[in-house]
């Protein structure tokens, strides 16, 4: 993933999670913080990039961040990341959105 694996902590893991899609977990890592490494990661990405037949292309990164509760479900909780990830793509791209908290099924935030 663009060499992020060399600058993660021991703890940290990156996987494909869909086609152009990465999960990042953050151990021990609060939301405030999360937001901190994922805009460095954005940072450090290759801009430009060299494309097809030495073509340049941009590469833009849009994440959503989400923070454990401890008491939502992996599913709950990547759902808000994904729901926050389509807010910055919908909102013009190339930028970091953190979830809002966990909704329970009163409707109201956990």
């Amino acid at each position: 993933a663009l060499g992020w694996e060399q600058r993660a902590r021991i703890d940290d893991h990156i996987a494909r999670y869909g086609g152009e899609e990465f999960v990042v977990t953050l151990p021990n890592t609060d939301l405030k913080g999360a937001m901190v490494i994922v805009e460095r990661l954005r940072a450090d990405l290759p801009l430009p990039a060299e494309g097809p037949a030495g073509s340049e292309m941009k590469i833009s990164c849009s994440a959503g961040v989400a923070e454990w509760d401890g008491t939502e479900t992996v599913r709950e909780l990547v759902a808000r990341a994904d729901e926050a990830l389509y807010l910055a793509k919908n909102t013009g791209r190339d930028q970091t959105v953190a979830a809002r908290g966990p909704v329970r099924e009163s409707g109201t935030p956990a």
